[in-house]
């Protein structure tokens, strides 16, 4: 924060070094959380102004109208464990263990693409929270596997092969063509 100091009652200071004060959000939530309140919004502006409030804090999933996902029945709080076990680019995998089900969140920006797999099972991913991931879960352990395969990827790459295959069948004639077997 430099030389000014912030009075916050949701960051708390914590180092201070020549010009430079350092600060916790306390806030801040970890990459990954269940969630087992919901609220929905009209818009994404109104999800913005929503966030921005100094009460919320997060642990509610916060939905758009047109992004709300179809089953976000009544959710009952529960105790909960996250162990991420990969976590690269294209690939993020965690195991999960819940006394409920709830609203997986994942605090890595929504983005098309991105699928997910629930003990193998492919499940909707939900923008929350304006720009996060979400997937909901059951009771109990689960593994989930979110992935990079974005449509655009697949296609580009069935081009590609159909253009390889093309440009040797137009070799193979033309060589016929020219060159008639004797």
């Amino acid at each position: 924060s430099g030389k000014r100091v912030i009075t916050s009652s949701n960051l708390q200071f914590r180092y201070t070094s020549d010009s430079i004060s350092i600060y916790e959000n306390l806030l801040c939530k970890p990459r990954a959380y269940i969630a087992y309140k919901t609220k929905f919004t009209a818009t994404e502006e109104t999800a913005a102004t929503e966030l921005l409030r100094p009460d919320f804090d997060g642990s509610e999933a916060l939905f758009t109208k047109d992004n709300a996902p179809a089953d976000s029945g009544l959710l009952t709080a529960g105790r909960n464990s996250i162990l991420f076990e990969r976590s690269d680019n294209e690939e993020v995998s965690i195991n999960v263990e819940t006394d409920s089900k709830g609203i997986f969140i994942l605090t890595d920006t929504y983005y098309p693409g991105w699928q997910c797999y629930v003990n193998g099972v492919a499940k909707p991913i939900y923008r929350v929270n304006n720009c996060m991931r979400s997937v909901f879960i059951d009771k109990g352990k689960s593994t989930l596997i979110f992935r990079f395969k974005p449509a655009i990827f697949t296609a580009g790459a069935d081009i590609s092969l159909i253009s390889f295959f093309l440009l040797i069948l137009s070799i193979v004639i033309m060589r016929k063509k020219h060159f008639p077997a004797k």
